[in-house]
This record gives C-alpha cells, sequence and structure tokens, in this order.
C-alpha cells in the first residue's frame, strides 16, 4: 500500500460502524477485536479494504457484503448507483500486549475502482495494560493449596442457593474462600444472598454496577481472584457439592495439568436423580483440541484451574452471539498443556426445565434437510426460489457460530506464539474460515471419518459458510433489478428479492384489494413535511394495528401464533400467567404453538428462564414453545395457509385481523380477560378498541362474569346473532392455600390491602382504599390496638405509610409466587378493589386463604354474584362509606373460625386442567381444526 498514490478525499464515500469502538479495553496478553459496518462509493466496487491501526495495515477480505438496511436507507436519496447493497464488512483486528497504556487510532481504507485511495477516520481506543486484576484480599482459614471459589449469581432461586452455600461449607478441603460476583440481581435477592452469607468470613461479594451476563460476570469474578490464590474453582448459584469435591480435583492435578474437571449427577429442583452421569447423549472429550474447539464438553460448574492460567484466560474474548466461559476456559488449558478428568460425579448438577439432562443438545441436520427442501423444491421455479431464499436467510444467522470460532482461534494464537506447532496448526485453520470454505469441508470430513462427538456442528460450520456467501453473490447479481425497483418505489419492502418469487405478503400496511400506502415523495422530502403516518402519536398507533409480514408457503409447519405484548417479568400477574397456560395447554394438545411478541421487548432468554422458574406448572415455557419478536414488522413470519392466530389483547385483535386475510382460517381466537376500552379514556385508542371486538372471532372469555357483561351490553360477538356459538369461557386457576384453625384463631390480627399505586393498574382503586383504609383506623366503630396494616401488590420496593399517626400501612415488594402462598393464609381481612366487570383473581385468592374480602361490585359483578364464588367475599359499591362499612364488618367476623373456612372453599378452579374445561376446549379445537 505504501507503494500507491496519496488518499482522495473528493470522492464520495459514506461509512459507518455497527457498533461504537469501546473507549478502552484491557488487552491482557493480546485480544482479537471483531469490527462490522459498512461502506461505499457510488463511483464503483470497491477493490479492497483495510484497516489502520497506528501504522499497522491489517487486510479486511470478507468486504462488498450484502446490506439490505443500508440499502434501504441510503437509496435513493444518498445513493443512485446501488452500491451501498454491497457496503457490508467484517473483520478482526488483533492488538498486541501493551507494556503500558496507549491509545491506537483506527482509520479505514478502501480502493476504489482501479486506484483511488479514500481513508476515513473511524475513531480511536485506550488500550489498558494487563486484565484489569482487581484482587480481593483476604486471611486464608486453613492448611494446604488455597482454593478461590468464583461464583456468578444473578437473582438465585433461595432454597437452592441455600443448599449450594451449605455444600461450600461442607467442603473437607478448608482453605478455600469464595468470590461472588453478583450481576444486579434484584434488590430482594440481592439482600437474601448478603444475609445468608453473614457471619462466614470466607465469602467476599460484588456487585456490578449494569448487567453483564453471564459470560462476563463470570469474568468479573475472576478478575478479584486473591494475588496469593493456588487454584480457582468455578461454581454455579444452584448447584450441591459433594464434601470432597475440592478435595478430589486437587488429588487429580499432575505437573503438567492445567485443569481438571469431573462428571456430575443430575438432578432436578426437588432433587430427583434423572441421571448418574452428565454423559447420557455425547462422549467426553479433553484431549482432542479440534473437537473441544468445534463443542464444548468441559462445565465450567466442574472445573478447577491453576491461578497461574487467568493470565493467558483473562480477559475472555469479544462474545459474538452466545458465549460460555468454560468453553473458552477449557481451550485455554489444553492449549497449555493437558486437562484431567474425575472420573465420578463431585456435584449435583440442577437441571431446571423439562427438558435434555445435561446440556440442551441437539444434532445439528440443517444442511441434509437443506438439500433435501431443495431438491423437493426443485420441479416448480417459484417454489425452488422461496426455499432459497429462506435458506441462505437461516446461512447468515448460523455464520454467528463461524464467527465465534475465528474470534477464539485468533486469540488463542495471539496470546500463544510457543504453543505446539500440531495445535497452532489446529487454529490457524479454525481462523482461515473466515475466508477459505475449503478449511471448513475439511474438518467436516474429518469430522465424518473419526465420528466426533460434536453432533454435526462441522455440517452447520460448511453451510454457513457456503450460504453466506452465496447469499453474497445472488445480491450482487440481482444489484440493478434491486436498484430500479428501489428507486422507482423507494421505501418498498425488499423482501425476497434476493431471488424472483411470487409477490410477498405485506399484511397490515397493504390488504388485499386495498391501496397502498404511498410512500413519501422526493419532492416533499425536500420540502420539509411529515408523512402523515409518521406525525406524533398516529405513527406509534399505526405501527400497533399494522399486520405482520409473512413468509408464507405451504412448507411450513402449521402453527398456532399467540400475539403476546411483551415479555416482562415484573408485570407478570394473573393475566400474563393465564397466556402463558393457554400455550401450554395447546402445546399439550398436539398443536405446535409459537408465541409472537409484538411489541418492543428487551429480550434477554436466559433471564426469562431463570424467572419463568418461580412459577410451578410454567417453568417448561421456553423450552416447549417457540418465541420470537416482531416488533419489527418488517421481519417475515414463517407460516403455512392453515396456521391460526391467537390475539391476547386489543392490539393483538387488529394485528391479528390484519394478517390472516390471506390464511385459510378468516377467523382468530381472542382471548379476553378484560373490557380493554375501560382503560383509555375517550380517546382514538378507545375506539379501536372497541373495534377488537367486532372482528370475525371466537371469544375466549376469562370469567363468566365477564362474559355475562358482554352479553348484556351486546358486545363482540354477542351484537350477532347466535353470538353463543362464538364465545366460550374459561377461568384463571388461582393458587391453592391451606389456612387452618390453629392459625386463624391468632391473636394478632392483620389487614391485607392489594395495593397497586403504578399508573398502568389505576384499575385497582388504590387511591380509593388508601382513603377507605385512613377512614377505618379513625371510625370509632374498630379498635385497631391487635391490628397490623400492610399492602401487597406493588412492583416497586417496599415502603411504610402512615394511616394515621402511630398506624403504619407497611408496602411489601411483589413477592415470588411460592412466597405469596405462603403469605396469604397469615392475614385475617383482605381489601382488593376492581373497578372492571372482571371479579380479579386476588379477592377470590384472599377469600381461599381464609380472609374475610372486601371487593367492590361493577355492572353484574353484584355482591350476590360474589357470594355464590365465595362466603367470604363481601361485595361493596365502590365508595370510601361503602369500603369502611365492609371492613368494618369483616373485621368484626375475624372470630368466626368456621365461616372463614367454609368459606375458603371456593367455587373456582385451583388448577388448569380445571381451568380449560372440556366443552370449552372443544370450541377451542374446532376453530383451530387438527394440529
Amino acid at each position: 500500500m505504501n507503494d500507491v498514490a496519496a488518499p482522495v478525499n473528493s470522492i464520495h464515500f459514506a461509512y459507518g460502524l455497527d457498533a461504537p469502538l469501546p473507549n478502552e479495553m484491557f488487552v491482557g496478553r493480546g485480544v482479537v477485536f471483531h469490527i462490522r459496518g459498512w461502506c461505499y462509493s457510488s463511483h464503483g466496487p470497491l477493490n479492497s479494504l483495510e484497516i489502520v491501526v497506528d501504522n499497522a495495515v491489517i487486510p479486511i477480505p470478507n468486504h462488498s457484503w450484502a446490506r439490505m438496511d443500508v440499502f434501504a436507507d441510503e437509496c435513493p436519496s444518498k445513493d443512485q448507483s446501488g452500491y451501498s447493497l454491497l457496503s457490508g464488512f467484517e473483520g478482526f483486528l488483533s492488538l498486541d500486549a501493551a507494556m503500558h497504556s496507549r491509545e491506537v487510532t483506527l482509520t479505514l481504507r478502501a480502493i476504489v475502482k482501479g486506484s483511488d485511495i479514500i481513508e476515513r477516520p473511524l475513531g480511536s481506543i485506550r488500550l489498558l495494560a494487563g486484565y484489569g486484576a482487581l484482587p480481593t484480599v483476604v486471611e486464608w482459614q486453613g492448611q494446604g493449596p488455597r482454593v478461590a471459589i468464583c461464583m456468578a449469581t444473578y437473582n438465585p432461586p433461595l432454597a437452592l442457593f441455600k443448599a449450594q452455600i451449605a455444600s461450600l461449607q461442607a467442603q473437607t478441603h478448608t482453605n478455600w474462600v469464595c468470590i461472588i460476583m453478583d450481576d444486579c440481581s434484584e434488590n430482594e435477592h440481592y439482600d437474601r444472598i448478603r444475609y445468608l452469607l453473614k457471619g462466614d468470613p470466607r465469602f467476599f461479594l460484588f456487585r456490578n454496577r449494569r448487567r453483564q451476563n453471564f459470560y462476563r460476570n463470570f469474568q468479573e469474578g475472576l478478575r478479584r481472584t486473591p494475588a496469593d490464590t493456588d487454584f480457582v474453582a468455578l461454581c454455579d448459584q444452584d448447584d450441591v457439592w459433594n464434601p470432597d469435591k475440592l478435595e478430589a480435583l486437587l488429588t487429580a492435578f499432575r505437573p503438567d495439568t492445567q485443569l481438571v474437571y469431573s462428571d456430575a449427577r443430575v438432578v432436578d429442583e426437588s432433587g430427583r436423580v434423572r441421571s448418574e452421569t452428565f454423559w447420557t447423549l455425547r462422549r467426553n472429550n479433553f484431549s482432542d483440541l479440534s473437537t473441544l474447539m468445534m463443542a464444548n464438553t468441559i462445565s465450567g460448574a466442574a472445573s478447577m484451574i491453576k491461578a497461574s492460567l487467568l493470565t493467558d484466560i483473562l480477559p475472555f474474548p469479544e462474545p459474538i452471539g452466545v458465549a460460555f466461559h468454560d468453553h473458552w476456559i477449557g481451550l485455554v488449558a489444553l492449549l497449555k498443556s493437558s486437562i484431567g478428568y474425575v472420573n465420578r460425579p463431585l456435584y449435583d448438577y440442577i437441571q431446571h426445565v423439562d427438558g435434555v439432562i445435561g446440556h440442551n443438545y441437539f444434532k445439528w441436520t440443517r444442511l441434509s434437510s437443506a438439500l433435501k427442501q431443495m431438491l423437493w423444491a426443485a420441479p416448480q421455479r417459484s417454489r425452488m426460489a422461496e426455499t432459497a431464499t429462506m435458506l441462505l436467510k437461516e446461512s447468515c444467522h448460523d455464520y454467528t457460530f463461524v464467527l465465534q470460532k475465528i474470534m477464539m482461534a485468533r486469540t488463542l494464537l495471539l496470546r500463544n506464539p510457543e504453543a505446539q506447532p500440531a495445535k497452532r496448526d489446529i487454529l490457524q485453520r479454525f481462523a482461515s474460515f473466515e475466508t477459505s470454505i475449503r478449511a471448513a469441508f475439511y474438518e467436516k470430513l474429518v469430522a465424518m471419518c473419526t465420528r466426533r462427538p460434536t453432533l454435526n456442528l462441522e455440517g452447520m460450520m460448511v453451510w454457513a459458510v457456503a450460504g453466506v456467501r452465496l447469499r453474497n453473490y445472488a445480491f450482487r447479481y440481482k444489484r440493478r433489478d434491486l436498484l430500479r425497483l428501489q428507486t422507482e418505489r423507494p421505501g418498498t419492502r425488499l423482501l425476497h428479492a434476493v431471488i424472483p418469487s411470487g409477490t410477498p405478503s405485506h399484511i397490515g400496511d397493504q390488504a388485499p384489494g386495498g391501496p397502498p400506502i404511498p410512500a413519501p415523495s422526493q419532492n416533499d422530502a425536500k420540502r420539509g413535511c411529515i408523512p402523515v403516518l409518521d406525525f406524533g402519536v398516529t405513527k406509534w398507533i399505526h405501527h400497533n394495528i399494522s399486520g405482520l409480514t409473512l413468509d408464507l408457503s405451504d412448507q411450513h409447519p402449521k402453527r398456532v401464533n399467540i400475539l403476546l405484548a411483551t415479555i416482562d417479568f415484573k408485570y407478570v400477574f394473573g393475566g400474563y400467567i393465564g397466556m402463558f397456560n393457554l400455550a401450554l395447554r395447546l402445546k399439550r394438545e398436539g398443536y405446535r404453538t409459537r408465541i409472537i411478541l409484538h411489541e418492543q421487548t428487551e429480550w434477554d432468554m436466559e433471564d426469562w428462564r431463570r424467572q419463568i422458574q418461580k412459577y410451578p406448572g410454567i417453568t417448561t415455557l421456553f423450552d416447549e414453545i417457540e418465541t420470537i419478536s416482531r416488533f419489527d414488522r418488517t421481519i417475515p413470519v414463517e407460516v403455512s395457509r392453515q396456521d391460526r392466530f391467537v390475539a391476547t389483547n386489543c392490539w393483538a385483535a387488529h394485528i391479528a385481523n390484519a394478517t390472516i386475510k390471506v390464511l385459510e382460517e378468516k377467523r382468530f381466537l381472542f382471548m379476553i380477560q378484560e373490557y380493554e376500552p375501560y382503560f383509555m379514556g375517550m380517546s382514538s385508542i378507545n375506539a379501536l378498541f372497541q373495534q377488537a371486538y367486532t372482528f370475525p372471532q371466537i371469544s375466549l372469555f376469562s370469567t363468566k362474569l365477564l362474559q355475562d357483561f358482554f352479553r348484556r351490553e351486546q358486545i363482540g360477538v354477542f351484537a350477532r346473532p347466535n353470538g353463543e356459538r362464538d364465545a366460550t369461557v374459561f377461568s384463571n386457576a388461582i393458587q391453592k392455600f391451606r389456612p387452618t384453625r390453629e392459625l386463624l384463631l391468632r391473636s394478632q390480627r392483620r389487614l391485607l390491602f392489594y395495593a397497586r399505586p403504578e399508573e398502568h393498574a389505576a384499575r385497582n382503586l388504590f387511591e380509593l382504599g388508601m382513603i377507605a383504609l385512613a377512614t377505618l383506623v379513625r371510625d370509632p366503630r374498630v379498635n385497631v390496638t391487635n391490628w397490623s396494616f400492610y399492602g401487597i401488590g406493588s412492583i416497586d420496593r417496599g415502603n411504610t405509610l402512615e394511616l394515621a399517626c402511630g398506624i403504619p400501612l407497611e408496602l411489601v415488594p411483589k413477592t415470588s409466587l411460592l412466597e405469596y402462598i405462603e403469605l396469604m393464609p397469615s392475614f385475617d381481612v383482605g381489601l382488593s378493589l376492581m373497578l372492571t366487570p372482571h371479579p380479579s383473581l386476588v379477592p377470590i385468592e384472599m377469600a381461599s386463604a381464609g380472609m374475610w374480602t372486601v371487593t367492590n361490585t361493577y355492572a353484574n359483578k353484584t355482591a350476590a354474584e360474589l357470594r355464590a364464588i365465595s362466603s367470604n367475599l363481601i361485595g361493596v359499591e365502590p365508595t370510601v362509606i361503602a369500603i369502611c362499612d365492609g371492613l368494618v364488618e369483616a373485621m368484626a367476623r375475624v372470630h368466626e373460625v368456621d365461616n372463614r373456612l367454609a368459606g375458603a372453599q371456593v367455587a373456582w378452579p385451583a388448577d388448569w386442567d380445571q381451568a380449560f374445561p372440556n366443552e370449552t376446549m372443544q370450541k377451542i379445537r374446532s376453530m383451530l381444526g387438527a394440529p
């Protein structure tokens, strides 16, 4: 490059990075930085691309790759050439170890057409020497090798965490300390962690300032290893160690051993043994570097390493996709020397879900499956094109796996120039996947010949490396056609445009037979006009009622698609539990069920899997039910014409109605858990919500009372003749409580208010309830001397309010479900309000726990209807005086223990099999059709 002409800065050149450069990074013995972005010149294609790091020139061989997102943004307003379509680049920058901190400058250098050189600054990174060690100062308590146990925590299940701590304290090797790195657990969980560790000086608890996720959280813990540690043992938050685990691992070390790990016994959360070994579905491997590079077999929770290995391990490589700390640590150990194995279980691995034991292994079959699909589609050109498009799209997703291997191989090479030549050859081969399809085919061939225990991941690698390049060739071939299409119709969706196929389904913004929404003209843009559908709240509302984009094909399996707003466990109350149970019930009825999230969602499947464990009966949700997000409506959803849709709210009803117009079934199942227009005031949203009930549908009402309200008001299906034919009902199951006579005879009395001060819970009448309670404690008819007052249900941290001088109301934060079940029978009187026709589950659960429960009436939700559910329910008008009178009555009757126990036998299902009775499921099945 030094012999070519000087850079030319007058040529049009646009560029950007997908993620900003970090301000600083620790480099340790060297780091590899993954860089991804886009650049193009309207003057012609790029001949080559490089990144200059100070004076070092690093070639970027993978450039001019397809970037539809850049093309859609740049063309035609900024790019009339169409080269923005081929603007993607991706590469790796090796940054050597730094003896002292220094700053490096990055420059993008491109050669366009013949010899025009273009340079653009990318920014700078401050490289910090070392790996950021923050050694913890400890006092060792025992004799023998000093072992630092490194545990990562995030909202640990209390009982399992307590058992794990006890198993550490019972170790026969006593010279250990435990570094616990908490990844921003909820305050309630963090306080409990601190409480359990209190009094044992061997435990050191640290907390991240922001979420890191498990990979980086383990790195943060290892950075805090004491400086004089001999060995480091990795630890999960919810396993149980055998008493001799540390002792057995230490005994297995030899002079050249860098890591030792053991087998594990697999148990469920109740302690029931599911397997006596971890190795039921694949063979163990800890000696072959190629096999270990491809598929990890070394579990971190089973492992112990020499502390001297930390300088090679840290910092961890930058994660690409989902990265695993134990995989990286195992590779470093095997490259440096050898790994030892204790061939017996040294701990109980807690399997949280009803899936495959150990890791959720699957054998990758897409390469053979792809070939079969192509052969099947070959006779028809349109079907062939559609199949090819889908397969190429999938290969791009799988390419993340290839990038992970390149990153690890290049980092290992950088940090270990002295490694054995045979091992370096293996790493060079993996690093060459960046440019060589042949290297990927070689790994596949070797795996077939040696029968590697890698679950055919080599096949996925071949498919991804080949597929991503074929996709780029296809876009290069179609550039001119796509440029013409984009120029003629700016903003037109370009789905399926790589290879010609049938007309894509643009559902929502253009219903069949309806006029399309025109793209804003170039003249309007120049005048500064704002498209009407981009103005203010209009844009948000229009997005919420727009249908999904469908990838419609008879090749796709039939699914039942449940449209769910979002997943956020701060808001998982009775309604969400009902939706989750419906999904699982349909799955167990034989339907292939999928949840589609239609609102903006902070996607964290790992966290969701942990959180769902708090909800008995639905812990397997994310293992049984496919879950995808389609807030971005332009991303297609794979459906067949036989697919069915289920709406769970009024926005979802609009989406379902707009989406199903091209499907076989023109109705959707509407799971109605409230009359939602009540939440919206008199507004456009209110009108849209009212409309939602008029669409062709089968209405699945939550409770007979809500169904009766719709019938009485002639809403939705009941506004039509024979509305009963299109309606059915279920009842959200309540929790099971066990109030006892001894418990209800307590002398100290407690009142519980379902207190929801959040704005989105306004229908729970928090303010009205508070005024009524403040009135109650001043009422001469009651003596509150032996009464305590509590509020439950708030998603925020607890506070204490004052009802009157010296009479506090303690607001308890949202508890776990198990804690809620234990807590409820400890109260005598309940107050739970909801200004809607739905009876609400909380007052019914209060009654089931043995409380006299005051709740409000509304429309057909009369006092008599409430008493029919439970004699413990006291229905009153939603006024301060009526609520206060109801509470006075309830407090006066707390000594009627027999009546309270009788009222605890509520006329309401307490399990989800009863919640969906046979006649309800029969009507649902008739609409959904055969699985």
